[in-house]
């Protein structure tokens, strides 16, 4: 993705997802990886990875649908979508110190500040019937300049595509497939102020966020919440 004359270009990424066994949920490790073909010299822009389209069941046609939030060129969104559906997962995930760096390869942080697997957890969360054999939903994903710029040499360029691109260097979503924690969730209020049961995801457990309340489920309420602290 770069800059161009008339507008900036961003990349896509469109990402399957798999049927979640019974049992599991999306763990911290999740990440996304990139392998960067090349980076123009004099780059000055940030590329930042966003999480768009509401997990779509249809690709799109030849003509760009602009409700899938193609097109970005700013830091804060949303994009071209009429409808605010656009998370920003990851500032600055490329960045110019890779000027000279063709062929590394770029992965999204992990751990307890993971957007992306939350991103990820809250499709499971809130489709537990998910099943990818019936219908295939994707995951989608833009990295786009954080600033418009009209230069084509300010630009990165990732490995991706069916052909002639090798499979060890295309972007990869790696989940860390994990078991759901004991029945015990702790408050984190960083969706929303509700609880509710099976449906919002405002519960962590073992340092594991995006969970859901499930009934009967023993409940904590401590000082390490990220988001509301009032309950409703």
């Amino acid at each position: 993705f770069a800059g161009s004359p008339g507008s900036s270009w961003c990349a896509v990424l469109m990402v399957p997802l798999p049927t979640l066994p019974a049992g599991k949920q999306i763990g911290p490790q999740t990440t996304l990886t990139v392998t960067l073909a090349s980076i123009g010299a004099s780059t000055t822009i940030n590329g930042d990875l966003w999480g768009i389209a509401n997990f779509r069941t249809a690709l799109p046609g030849s003509t760009p649908d602009s409700t899938y939030s193609y097109y970005l060129a700013n830091d804060t969104g949303p994009g071209n979508n009429s409808t605010v559906s656009d998370i920003k997962l990851v500032n600055n995930f490329l960045t110019p110190s890779l000027i000279g760096k063709p062929g590394v390869v770029v992965s999204t942080p992990t751990g307890t500040t993971n957007n992306l697997q939350n991103y990820v957890q809250s499709f499971y969360a809130n489709n537990p019937t998910y099943d990818a054999s019936v219908s295939q939903a994707y995951v989608w994903f833009r990295i786009n300049p954080d600033s418009a710029t009209t230069s084509t040499a300010n630009r990165y360029v990732i490995n991706a595509g069916d052909l002639g691109v090798s499979a060890a260097i295309r972007p990869t979503l790696n989940l860390d497939i994990v078991d759901i924690p004991t029945n015990t969730v702790t408050w984190n209020g960083d969706v929303s102020p509700v609880w509710d049961i099976a449906t919002t995801a405002n519960w962590k457990s073992n340092s594991v966020t995006g969970l859901t309340y499930q009934d009967g489920a023993s409940v904590v309420f401590d000082d390490t919440l990220t988001g509301n602290p009032a309950v409703t």
